[in-house]
């Protein structure tokens, strides 16, 4: 079973022509790393966390979308990617 972990966004933006505040983001599977260097995502790198985000999001986070993602916002989810690779993940359900 996928451990999920929600993350509430500093400043509320539009996702997916949505006003959102809460973005749920699921531990990702190996298959859904494909491409992607572990590292990177641990190094929270800002191409490789937009790789991922929208494999592992809900509501989807779009390459538009994540192009005009607030700074906080990205450091808020980047975090939270990181941690499911560090084993400090914010409390999962």
């Amino acid at each position: 079973m996928s451990k999920t972990v929600v993350v509430t966004l500093p400043i509320a933006q539009a996702i997916g022509g949505k006003e959102v505040d809460k973005v749920t983001l699921r531990k990702p599977m190996a298959g859904e790393l494909r491409g992607l260097n572990m590292l990177d995502l641990v190094r929270m790198d800002v191409t490789a966390i937009g790789t991922v985000l929208p494999r592992i999001s809900d509501p989807l986070i779009s390459a538009d979308d994540f192009s005009t993602l607030e700074c906080e916002n990205l450091m808020e989810l980047a975090s939270e990617v990181a941690g499911f690779f560090t084993g400090n993940p914010s409390p999962m359900k």
